[in-house]
Formats: structure tokens, sequence, C-alpha cells
């Protein structure tokens, strides 16, 4: 009877082991980039209020919910030569839209350049305290106030092919600001989303060169279907008005889920 039970523990563990090396071998070499695909996600910012830059007693805590959908609405050429797939984001319930102009190349996938990163609103009571989208804080992101902004050089966004242990620089220190953004894929997930599995691949970001953003931690879930869950926390951040008063010190996080997927 040991016998039997050992084979059995035996043929259980080999069973486990080749589900867990399934994960640990899986390996993203492409991104969804045809005309038509649109990935919709629930958006889910949270404001943790400080009563004070120093004492992190929690006063007060804002949670705003949007629906954001990314779709590519079109392929286009930009500066005469180059061949990009335009990726439309927008919040549904804001006025809030943004382009990225991205390509895949030998390396992986590139952003060449964005317009109108925008604002977030965030309605209180009476009160209508605005601070940057968080893209413009954790990615470096300029408001370009509907102008095109060139990417020198295109950031690269994914290396291809992503697997476990890839690491890349993702945006290079530059002339006027020697911030610099790594990637690195540190473990992998198995995400079930409105009844649907997605094998995915997690990805640190890294800041270096710069205290300033020390306090930034950004994760993304990565799968063959693009990108499914992004988590940000920002820790003791100064949310401003619209012309940069201070108005309180905050940690911020935000989650953004998939929930719904069209794949053309």
């Amino acid at each position: 009877m040991r016998k039997y039970l050992l084979i059995l523990i035996l043929i259980f563990a080999i069973i486990s082991c080749k589900k867990n090396d399934d994960i640990l071998t899986l390996i993203i070499s492409s991104y969804p980039m045809n005309i038509g695909t649109e990935w919709t996600y629930d958006r889910q910012i949270i404001v943790k209020k400080y009563d004070s830059s120093s004492y992190h007693k929690s006063e007060e805590i804002d949670t705003i919910n949007f629906i954001t959908k990314i779709s590519i609405v079109k392929d286009t050429i930009l500066n005469d030569t180059m061949n990009v797939m335009v990726f439309k984001s927008r919040e549904e319930n804001s006025n809030w839209t943004s382009n990225h102009y991205y390509y895949i190349d030998n390396n992986g996938l590139r952003n060449y350049a964005y317009m109108n990163a925008g604002t977030i609103v965030f309605p209180k009571k009476s009160a209508h305290p605005k601070f940057s989208n968080l893209e413009m804080i954790v990615d470096k992101i300029k408001l370009t106030n509907g102008e095109l902004f060139i990417e020198t050089p295109p950031t690269l966004n994914i290396k291809f092919p992503l697997e476990n242990n890839t690491s890349w620089t993702y945006r290079e220190p530059s002339e006027s600001d020697n911030l610099q953004i790594d990637k690195e894929v540190v473990g992998s997930e198995n995400l079930i989303l409105f009844e649907q599995t997605f094998e995915c691949l997690k990805v640190e970001y890294t800041y270096l060169n710069n205290p300033n953003y020390d306090k930034i931690n950004m994760t993304e879930w990565i799968s063959n279907e693009g990108l499914i869950k992004r988590l940000t926390t920002i820790d003791s951040t100064t949310v401003t008005n619209e012309i940069g008063e201070p108005l309180y010190t905050a940690q911020i996080t935000e989650s953004l889920i998939l929930k719904e997927l069209n794949i053309n």
C-alpha cells in the first residue's frame, strides 16, 4: 500500500512541476497590433489623504472609478518615414483622451510619439482639485495640449522575447533629465477575468538616478493578449490644483484591470 501511495505522490509531483514549468517558460514574442482591437479596463484611483506631509495619519480617503478604453484606430506615417499604429485611450466618464504611436522592431514594442497626456479631475463636494494624470508622473510624460511629442529615442515599452528574468532599459536618460526607467520580469501569474484565464508575466519598474521617484512602485501583468493589469502606488505625493498650488499630501494607488477584450 505504501508503495502505491509513494507512486501516486511522485506522479502528482511530476504533474505539478510540469504545470509550474509551463508558466515559468511562458514566452511573449509579440503584441496585438491589428486595427479594431480594443481593451476595456476598470480603472480605480484611491487617494489616501494625509493630515500633514510628515505625519501619515489618514485624514480622508477618496475613491474614483473610471472605465478606460484603449483601441487601435488606424495606422499612419509620422515624419514621412515612420509607420506606426495609433492607440487611442479614452475615459468613458470624462473628456480625457490620449494617443500613443507604437511600432514593433527587432527589439520589441516601442512608443515613437504621443499626444494629449491630460489631467484627471477629482470631484469632491464643491471643490474640483486637479493633479496630473498618473501616466505623466510615473512615465515622465509631458503635457502636450494637443501637440504631437516625439520620443527621442523611442521608448522600448516591451522587450521581445519577453520571458522570466528579462530586463531592459525602458526610458533612457537625456541631456535635460538623468532619470532612467528600467523594467524587469519578476515572475508569472495566471489571472482569471470574466471567466477567461490569462497567462501573464509580471513586470516591475525601477527608477534610477532621481530620488524624487523612490516612492513610486509600478507593476504590470502582460500576456499575449496585451496589458491585463497594472498596479501603481505613489506614496507621499503633493496634490496641487490647476494652477500648481499645493492642496494636500497623499498616497495615490491606481489599479487598471481588464474587463473586456476584443482582438481583431
